[in-house]
């Protein structure tokens, strides 16, 4: 049972960042932003709270593709104006697993999704981070705990 609750919990949050008619998000609200060093960045509301806001696709890398790939990160690119950042990025490339969906992936995949119930510069709030890893079921050279 364990192994199909990610597709639901994905689901459900699908339907509610792409529902317009969905309580939990505030739609015709102005999007909230938030000013980087690459530029600035328009998130979107995802509850009725105003500062209850997620940066979806936020790049924190340039792509690692091309003359890249297999370098060290490099920065990321700046951009004029404000970036959109209400889609996910692409997935990273991963072998098929029964409790993942199909989703797009991509080698230029290094984007984070950012939420937060405080959007203030000076909020101080705790950081989750979940790093990409090779799982043991399809790798030979297993994790070391």
């Amino acid at each position: 049972m364990r192994r199909h609750f990610h597709w639901p919990v994905a689901c459900c949050l699908a339907f509610v960042l792409t529902n317009p008619s969905h309580p939990f998000v505030v739609w015709g609200s102005s999007p909230p932003t938030a000013p980087l060093e690459a530029g600035a960045l328009e998130g979107i509301h995802f509850s009725s709270a105003p500062n209850e806001v997620v940066f979806l696709g936020v790049p924190y890398a340039t792509p690692p593709v091309g003359e890249l790939r297999w370098k060290p990160p490099q920065p990321v690119n700046k951009w004029a104006g404000i970036r959109k950042a209400t889609r996910f990025g692409a997935s990273c490339p991963q072998l098929p697993a029964a409790w993942l969906p199909d989703l797009e992936w991509n080698e230029d995949c290094l984007y984070l999704n950012v939420w937060t119930t405080k959007l203030s510069a000076s909020a101080k709030r705790p950081v989750i981070v979940w790093f990409h890893v090779r799982t043991r079921p399809y790798d030979p050279s297993p994790v070391r705990q």
